[in-house]
């Protein structure tokens, strides 16, 4: 949980936010920068004006939660209603864990398959018992499996359609499994370290990068909209 204070004309963040897979984002102190740990990127005067809610995307779903206190809004109120907010938005991500975990590991698998990285090059990452591999384990099933689950995330992405990111159930590790099971998963997992958590009106992005010298997930970074919809996914 994470508590905002405004404080010196901004908001400034303390606490943590659990991104499951990703790591959890934290500041021992209240602060305010996006370099690292968690920042709220919202002005007080933005949020003062009605007509901005009806205007920018990222806080127009923010409306209703300030309704009846836009016009005298202070920052003490605001940053009260954002802490509500923010917080909220933790227990919707805890409540669709597997989902956004599925998620990174689908955007790490689509990496490898579509460069066809060597992992076998990296230290560690290849478990006990499995010799001599090479790029034949890229087959043309699991490019086939990647790309089913890249056509459910389009339909998850389409506002026409009826999918959330909650119909993201792609089980990735089974995926790993059955396709890659020399390559070490949970060794790599276990290095995530979470850089930072940006809140933007209703929007919120994580960034986070692995300790196997960042060769897998480097300052991987996705920008959510409600419902945890990614919009902006980038990596390396």
């Amino acid at each position: 949980m994470i508590d905002v204070k405004f404080i010196e004309g901004e908001f400034k963040v303390k606490g943590t936010f659990d991104w499951g897979l990703a790591g959890v984002c934290e500041n021992k102190e209240y602060r305010c920068s996006e370099e690292e740990g968690i920042a709220v990127n919202n002005e007080l005067e933005l949020l003062k004006s009605a007509e901005n809610y009806d205007q920018y995307y990222w806080i127009k779903p923010l409306k209703n939660v300030f309704e009846g206190k836009i016009d005298n809004l202070d920052g003490e109120t605001a940053a009260a209603i954002l802490t509500d907010y923010y917080n909220d938005l933790e227990k919707q991500a805890k409540e669709i864990r597997e989902q956004l975990n599925n998620y990174f590991l689908y955007r790490l698998m689509e990496s490898m398959t579509d460069t066809a990285y060597p992992f076998w090059e990296t230290d560690g990452a290849v478990l006990d018992g499995y010799e001599d591999v090479d790029d034949d384990v890229y087959t043309e099933e699991l490019d086939e499996e990647v790309m089913q689950a890249c056509r459910l995330l389009a339909k998850i992405k389409d506002e026409n359609q009826p999918e959330t990111m909650k119909d993201f159930n792609v089980d990735m590790k089974a995926m790993f499994a059955k396709y890659l099971p020399m390559f070490n998963l949970e060794g790599l997992l276990e290095t995530i370290t979470c850089e930072y958590t940006y809140f933007e009106g209703a929007c919120v992005s994580v960034q986070f990068s692995d300790g196997w010298d960042c060769e897998y997930y480097c300052g991987a970074y996705e920008k959510f909209e409600p419902g945890f919809i990614p919009t902006d996914w980038h990596n390396f």
